[in-house]
């Protein structure tokens, strides 16, 4: 989906004149916003998400990306394409990192013997489990992504 489409559809529920009013902005260039983009180039009016999308591109920083993506409760995971389509090797390392993530929280509880979960894992420990985990999606996804093209 086009980013203007993406930004039309964010607008709808609240409408455009509300959208404009609360970001002290004229209708007209929320439209403008709204306009196609040819072969990927930006119209002359670019809107926020190819604003977003040129910093990422001129910086190669996710860090933008993944303020955004806390803002909206979430969290920014990079998609890492599998280096060939050996399944095999895909499945092994999908497993592997699977096998890391529940190191990381059962070494997390069984230093403080099991009281109350939140309570019992340090910032230390969270540290580890989040690494972890988005290992284990990055893994994840390279997985789906193998199987697929197989």
């Amino acid at each position: 989906m086009k980013c203007g489409e993406v930004l039309r559809l964010a607008c709808d529920e609240v409408g455009v004149k509300k959208l404009a009013k609360t970001l002290s902005l004229a209708p007209s260039l929320i439209y403008r916003w709204f306009q196609q983009e040819n072969n990927n180039q930006p119209p002359a009016t670019s809107n926020p998400l190819w604003r977003v999308a040129q910093i990422y591109e001129i910086t190669g920083d996710t860090r933008p990306i993944e303020w955004l993506c806390e803002r909206a409760g979430g969290f920014f995971v990079e998609n890492v394409s599998p280096a060939s389509n050996n399944g095999e090797k895909q499945t092994e390392s999908f497993v592997g990192e699977f096998s890391d993530l529940l190191r990381a929280i059962s070494v997390g509880l069984s230093e403080d013997r099991i009281r109350a979960l939140v309570a019992l894992i340090d910032v230390d420990e969270t540290g580890r489990i989040r690494k972890e985990w988005e290992d284990l999606k990055r893994a994840g996804e390279s997985f789906v992504i193998a199987v697929e093209r197989a």
